[in-house]
């Protein structure tokens, strides 16, 4: 999702170390949100982070490079 949304920065799919990923553990949000909680987007919440952390100088700043 990363190299979709930034597609400028050299983002790889695969960790350094190589090793098969561990099962994601699942679990509902089902009860939370009946109380009101609300959840940000996992693409808002990913493109929200690396703009701030670019705006705090954190992370350069990469033109996005239209192919000709």
């Amino acid at each position: 999702m990363l190299k979709e949304l930034f597609p400028q920065y050299p983002i790889t799919a695969r960790c350094a170390d190589d090793k098969p990923m561990v099962k994601p553990y699942k679990f509902s949000v089902q009860r939370l949100e009946a109380l009101g909680m609300h959840f940000t987007p996992l693409r808002e919440s990913l493109y929200k982070t690396v703009t701030s952390l670019q705006d705090k100088g954190h992370l350069p700043v990469i033109s996005h490079r239209s192919a000709l």
